[in-house]
């Protein structure tokens, strides 16, 4: 089954996504959040904790970005996370193997526990899924 849009989202019933016209100072906005958590997750002085949960951030900013910039926005429904990364994945063409370790990510970061966090090669392999949208 291909990724979601918002528009197979919002057919299907979800509250998640509105229309909404392309704010380019909320895309900047994005994209420079974005940025800083980036480099909290490349700082290798950070817990491992803390830099899963800044790598998921700046994904997650990038998508509200990619969302944004094709006239869509989010609201706080419940499973506004998880349809937004699935929605930005869509557009941006990448593979449901990448989506799903991204949400393996999101599913670590937003438990907030350390009995979340992967083996050490699990771990590698959704640290570069996650690095591999901000790093050139």
């Amino acid at each position: 089954m291909p990724l979601r849009k918002p528009e197979d989202f919002v057919a299907g019933g979800s509250k998640v996504f509105r229309k909404a016209p392309v704010n380019l100072e909320s895309m900047r906005g994005w994209v420079l959040i974005s940025r800083d958590k980036a480099k909290d997750a490349l700082n290798q002085d950070n817990s491992t904790s803390t830099r899963l949960g800044a790598a998921y951030d700046s994904v997650l900013n990038l998508s509200l970005a990619v969302l944004s910039s094709r006239g869509w926005r989010c609201t706080a429904a419940d499973g506004h996370h998880v349809q937004a990364l699935e929605a930005a994945c869509s557009y941006i063409g990448v593979t449901q193997s990448v989506f799903d370790q991204m949400d393996a990510v999101r599913v670590c970061a937003t438990v907030n526990t350390m009995a979340c966090l992967p083996a050490k090669a699990t771990w590698r392999l959704r640290w570069h899924a996650c690095s591999a949208w901000f790093l050139p």
